[in-house]
């Protein structure tokens, strides 16, 4: 079993491994096409490009119009910067006496006009008179007074109005309605519960001892006064 290869068992080697040459199709290729060379994707063979003359810089950009000057803008050229091997001028003294020049100019010259004086408001036409808007509130509250006194006049002359005093019968029937009202709303103001957990209860228990306390004011005004005048239409 030593001596066993697995190579002994392959009497024939493999065939050769054939490779075909792959030919993309174009389109000139196919028969009976009605399509252009470029209708796919782009012609079938590019033209190449001298190396000679290859894209140079700004060769695919319009060139620019050519620009009017600019009225605003100072043209002129400044002054060149000296050069290394050009001196200046030196030694210059000049014999003019600043000081003395400067004395006689100062004595000389006349002062200059200054603006015109302030402007005088109390020379105004209009100077220490209240303002328009204030003569407007003026006749205004003028205008209300006067209409307060004609109504005040016209009430005056008006005389009082009439009245006539109550009897006793419609006193005592008043009085009548009153205890009975204020019974009502009294045994519905006992019949409330005592823990008032709620706010409409609240309200409702404020409610009832307004209408109490109005009723036992409007009773003991009818009981304390026995003649009371009612005033007429």
């Amino acid at each position: 079993m030593s001596g066993e290869s697995i190579y002994d068992l392959i009497k024939d080697s493999p065939p050769p491994v054939i490779k075909k040459e792959y030919k993309p199709k174009r389109i000139e290729d196919s028969p009976g096409t009605k399509k252009k060379l470029s209708a796919t994707l782009g012609p079938a063979k590019v033209p190449l490009r001298d190396p000679s003359n290859f894209l140079k810089k700004k060769e695919k950009t319009a060139p620019l119009e050519a620009t009017s000057k600019r009225p605003d803008r100072d043209e002129t050229k400044k002054q060149a910067v000296p050069k290394v091997d050009e001196k200046p001028v030196m030694g210059i003294v000049t014999q003019k006496n600043f000081v003395k020049t400067n004395r006689v100019d100062a004595a000389t010259t006349t002062p200059k006009k200054t603006a015109s004086a302030e402007f005088d408001y109390t020379k105004k036409p209009d100077f220490g008179k209240p303002p328009k808007y204030l003569e407007k509130v003026k006749e205004t509250l003028k205008q209300e007074e006067q209409n307060k006194k004609d109504a005040e006049e016209r009430e005056k002359q008006a005389g009082k109005p009439r009245m006539r005093a109550i009897t006793a019968e419609e006193r005592e029937e008043m009085l009548s309605g009153l205890r009975a009202n204020y019974e009502r709303v009294q045994g519905v103001y006992r019949q409330m519960p005592v823990a008032l957990n709620t706010l409409a209860q609240r309200q409702r228990k404020e409610e009832y001892e307004q209408q109490l306390d109005l009723l036992e004011n409007d009773i003991q005004l009818l009981s304390s006064n026995k003649e009371l005048l009612i005033k007429l239409d």
